[in-house]
């Protein structure tokens, strides 16, 4: 490959440099642009090797300086080093008298394309010897399983699978059952870690190593995380005429409302979801407000079998003044869900969009968590079981 490619740079040049030697042969002043030519090539070979000549006219020096001075052996290498300097600059200078250039310019950019390929398929067997070496000796790496350790760690599994069946799962318990634990699966310790993510019992038979990782076990304690299903901002702002007042939408309310005429004319009045201070309609608490606005970080719970009583409580009161439920497609709902522990009182009640709040109920149904012994369970089986569920409210975040 790089001999072709200097074969081909030789013919291109060399015939290039022929023909122009014939043509000025044949015309009758040839003689002189022959010599206008070799006069360019010969100044213009100083112009360009002026550092290469230099440089052997200095080993030159130093080697004469060294021979006279004794010293054979540097000598000998200065000697050596103007002989490899003298060649380039000899080609060079012949190369530009005939016309062909910088030779070894162009012998230098031919293996350096020429490399470039190679260095690129050699990048590319590394890469694959990596791969095969990975693929070949990566498991070797793992630790063998040790028997006695991996029915040990069984063992704590189906005695925490026991403990949750049986509703007994809890912090308490769980430090009261490990010294048992450890003497019956043949421990040397055994205890509980707290970590970021819940806590995680820990074993030794030497060294320590994890045995059952609980995570969040539901408990008040470590509760199970929760994307709660119903932003705040999907509650609307609602506009309300005065007591008695004929159905209108909330599109005509909202406008006699921006005007201070037919607000006042009409008595109108504005009313938000959650209020950062009283707000009262008809005398009594109106609005999501103190513990049922539920923020980050509130735990909700424990789960119970209560079905939900309905958002009775203010779809009465929104008919009576003047909100049409129908016509806007919202049903009170109670924001700290019943069946989360939530109160049915009108401080957890605002009317939300058909579709969301069904859409939430759904998401709640469906929720499903991992349970200490692994096992995985929706919200329906958690609130048959004996002992009782929190959750911990993570985000909040529409279905």
């Amino acid at each position: 490959m790089v001999i072709g490619g200097i074969k081909d740079w030789a013919v291109t040049k060399i015939i290039t440099a022929a023909i122009t030697k014939l043509a000025t042969m044949l015309n009758p002043a040839g003689a002189i642009i022959q010599a206008i030519i070799a006069v360019y090539n010969t100044v213009a070979f100083f112009i360009e090797r002026i550092n290469q000549i230099l440089a052997l006219v200095e080993s030159i020096v130093d080697s004469i300086a060294s021979i006279a001075a004794g010293k054979l052996e540097q000598a000998a290498n200065f000697v050596e080093r103007t002989m490899a300097r003298t060649l380039p600059v000899i080609l060079g200078f012949l190369g530009r008298l005939i016309g062909l250039g910088d030779v070894s310019g162009a012998i230098k950019n031919v293996i350096q394309t020429i490399q470039t390929k190679v260095d690129a398929a050699i990048d590319k067997m590394i890469a694959w010897i990596v791969e095969k070496a990975t693929q070949l000796f990566g498991k070797s790496k793992e630790e063998p399983t040790d028997p006695k350790w991996a029915a040990a760690v069984t063992g704590v599994h189906d005695a925490l699978e026991k403990l949750e069946e049986g509703g007994q799962l809890d912090d308490a318990k769980v430090q009261d059952s490990l010294p048992a634990w450890k003497t019956q699966f043949g421990f040397t310790d055994l205890k509980v870690e707290v970590k970021d993510d819940g806590h995680e019992i820990m074993g030794a038979m030497s060294p320590h190593k994890p045995v059952a990782k609980m995570g969040r076990d539901g408990t008040h304690t470590h509760p199970f995380p929760l994307a709660y299903p119903k932003p705040k901002n999907r509650y609307n702002t609602i506009y309300l005429g005065p007591a008695n007042s004929p159905a209108r939408t909330q599109t005509d309310l909202k406008k006699a409302y921006d005007n201070p005429v037919t607000r006042a004319a009409q008595q109108i009045d504005k009313f938000v979801a959650f209020p950062s201070g009283a707000q009262a309609l008809g005398g009594k608490p109106f609005g999501i407000q103190g513990k049922h606005a539920l923020g980050l970080g509130d735990k909700v719970g424990p789960l119970t079998t209560a079905g939900t009583t309905g958002g009775y409580l203010i779809n009465d009161r929104l008919d009576k003044y003047g909100f049409d439920r129908a016509h806007e497609k919202v049903e009170g709902d109670h924001f700290w869900e019943i069946q989360f522990g939530g109160e049915n009182v009108i401080e957890n009640l605002w009317p939300l969009d058909e579709d969301i709040n069904g859409k939430s109920g759904n998401y709640l149904k469906n929720l499903e968590v991992t349970l200490p012994s692994g096992k995985k369970k929706k919200v329906p089986e958690l609130k048959a079981a004996t002992r009782k569920y929190w959750f911990e409210i993570t985000s909040f975040k529409e279905p």
